[in-house]
């Protein structure tokens, strides 16, 4: 098992290459040079951590730190991050790929989806790259009990977003993409204008205020220029172009991800992001 950071998954193979350069320009550099001792209390940690790293590969059930198990059995991948806090071996988060169907969420792994090597994916499988943090119960508790600023989240803190409502004559619907709504600007707030903001008008957070799938980065498309006629057409057809949906905007039992996904899984992205939730909600328990 491997420490992974947060990053969208589409940049592991660039990350690494850089990583390979970085490694060789800094062993040229080092040739010659002492090599100097590693701190105790750093190669303690270290230690520590890969034992934490083997011990966490022999149970499917992954403790994550704070309380709760995280069932690798239901998810496609070899990697968790690793930690070693407060005396416990855990994890705190993973990054994993996922289809959805249409009808349901599969892990995208061979062992899951059934497809042979070398056989293609159906085309309208939707697939959902997956960075998620896990909780930590332990400190929850602690915090409601007694609110240490340096460590808890205030609990005034309000998550970036849209407030529930939005004038009529602001809102557009996009035939394309039933489900789903552009809120154009109004004065006092702005979004940027390199990107699209979909509105999941059936889906808002349990406050009220709407969950967003922000698509950016569209050659051919200028948002600032496009008017409402033209936002109420919009269509990407085919076109894979990048969108992600923030983890304010996407929690589970026991945690929060960011999806990245494309405009292709725009037009059924609610529910697919409704069955996901349930999904990652059922990897998590309590006990083991």
């Amino acid at each position: 098992m491997r420490m992974i950071g947060t990053g969208p998954l589409h940049s592991a193979a660039s990350a690494k290459g850089y990583v390979a350069l970085l490694s060789g320009a800094l062993l040229l550099l080092m040739q010659g040079c002492s090599k100097r001792e590693e701190p105790a209390e750093q190669k303690a940690y270290r230690q520590q951590l890969e034992a934490c790293s083997e011990q966490l590969q022999k149970d499917p059930l992954v403790p994550i730190v704070g309380g709760g198990y995280l069932d690798t059995r239901r998810l496609d991948f070899n990697a968790t991050t690793v930690r070693f806090e407060d005396g416990q071996c855990g994890t705190d988060g993973f990054e994993t790929s996922f289809y959805w169907t249409g009808e349901k969420i599969v892990p995208a792994g061979q062992k899951f989806t059934g497809l042979l090597p070398g056989q293609e994916t159906p085309k309208h499988w939707r697939r959902l790259n997956v960075a998620a943090q896990l909780g930590n119960q332990r400190m929850g508790r602690a915090c409601q009990e007694h609110f240490d600023p340096k460590k808890c989240v205030d609990p005034k803190h309000k998550n970036p977003g849209l407030p529930p409502t939005w004038p009529e004559e602001r809102i557009v619907r996009p035939i394309a993409y039933p489900g789903l709504e552009i809120w154009m600007p109004v004065d006092g707030y702005k979004k940027d204008v390199g990107g699209i903001y979909f509105v999941m008008k059936d889906w808002p957070r349990p406050d009220g205020t709407p969950r967003e799938v922000n698509c950016w980065h569209l050659p051919g498309y200028d948002p600032s220029a496009m008017t409402k006629k033209d936002l109420e057409h919009l269509d990407f057809g085919n076109r894979t172009l990048p969108c992600q949906v923030e983890g304010w905007d996407f929690s589970f039992v026991g945690g929060a991800a960011r999806i990245s996904t494309g405009t292709e899984a725009l037009r059924d992205i609610t529910p697919a992001l409704q069955a996901l939730q349930q999904y990652i909600s059922g990897s998590i328990s309590r006990e083991r």
